[in-house]
């Protein structure tokens, strides 16, 4: 795994091992899925997909606000290298914004943010 956060952000290391020991993630990480996890948020912007059979426009897009730290799998990486390589993810940029950008490059390959709140529904990362 990968935790990116810029310098303002404050993390509790032990929290992260926690979110990540859980039955859900574990179960994700060994079926290598790809986890895109943080504080998930929606924009407004376009989606745009490789394949025009999966293209929707002007839907809330939903993405992991670098405020709060994002959090990759080895899986998302690999696959985030295989698509930077292959100039999928400058194709069509709709935002300069790093954590938009991120989320759309992602989606192009239908990976979207995990859901990572709590039992009582509480966000485990906050901007």
């Amino acid at each position: 795994y990968v935790y990116l956060a810029t310098e303002r952000v404050y993390a509790i290391p032990e929290n992260i091992y926690a979110l990540l020991l859980s039955p859900e993630m574990r179960a994700l990480a060994a079926a290598g899925t790809p986890i895109y996890a943080g504080n998930r948020m929606v924009a407004d912007i376009p989606v745009h997909h490789v394949n025009p059979e999966k293209a929707q426009s002007n839907l809330g897009v939903p993405y992991i606000n670098l405020g709060s730290g994002v959090l990759l799998s080895s899986t998302t990486i690999r696959l985030l290298g295989i698509l930077l390589e292959n100039g999928q993810c400058a194709d069509g940029a709709l935002t300069s914004s790093p954590d938009l950008l991120l989320a759309q490059c992602l989606a192009t390959t239908g990976v979207t943010p995990r859901d990572t709140s709590d039992v009582l529904g509480e966000d485990r990362f906050h901007p």
